[in-house]
């Protein structure tokens, strides 16, 4: 196929919305290099441990200047030790605006979505379907857990989509008879985590 005849948006993920990914170790003429991708604008911390157990920093942080591949290199250090475990963590990230963000991702069409803890659009008529942004409360859920459920009285939920550790895409069809006014809307994540948006969606 070469060519698309409906409409087509474009979502790019990018700070502050990427998520670190890609590690990777490698080992020459004793120097350990460690790379992943990371997010423009977050600083890490790299820490070693010979038991997965006590964990020290290495100095310095690190700050990402791109969104690209950021590298550490411990000179000597296969040498000296026989066993040596690494991590990255994100220690800090820059402040982002927000203008051309649908809350935690942009596309080349018109924005969605709004601030934490909200639903966009946050209401719909019985009988309705609606697709929806979801931005969730702080504090976020682990990065790479998948959304099980998302539930809201008086409707069926479909078409969930996670975009970013912070975003989700779904569709709310309200039933006919569904009771208007305000309702929580629960995400549910594997494991059993959930975040609750209170009065998140209303039916009208």
């Amino acid at each position: 196929m070469t060519t698309i005849s409906e409409p087509v948006s474009t979502a790019v993920l990018a700070a502050p919305l990427k998520s670190d990914k890609n590690h990777a170790l490698g080992i020459q003429s004793g120097n350990v290099t460690l790379t992943w991708s990371g997010v423009e604008g977050g600083t890490y911390q790299v820490q070693a441990s010979s038991d997965l157990t006590v964990w020290s920093a290495l100095p310095p942080a690190i700050l990402a200047s791109g969104d690209g591949a950021v590298s550490v290199v411990e000179t000597a250090t296969a040498r000296t030790n026989p066993r040596l475990f690494y991590r990255a963590t994100r220690a800090s990230l820059a402040t982002y605006d927000r203008h051309g963000i649908a809350g935690t991702y942009f596309t080349i069409t018109t924005p969605v979505g709004g601030d934490a803890d909200t639903v966009t659009p946050d209401n719909a008529a019985r009988g309705s379907a609606m697709s929806v942004v979801i931005e969730l409360p702080t504090p976020p859920p682990p990065a790479n857990v998948g959304v099980a459920s998302i539930a809201c009285t008086g409707m069926t939920v479909s078409g969930i989509v996670r975009y970013s550790q912070t975003l989700i895409t779904a569709t709310f069809t309200v039933t006919a008879n569904a009771t208007t006014g305000a309702r929580n809307v629960v995400v549910t994540y594997n494991g059993g985590i959930t975040r609750t948006l209170t009065n998140g969606f209303t039916v009208n």
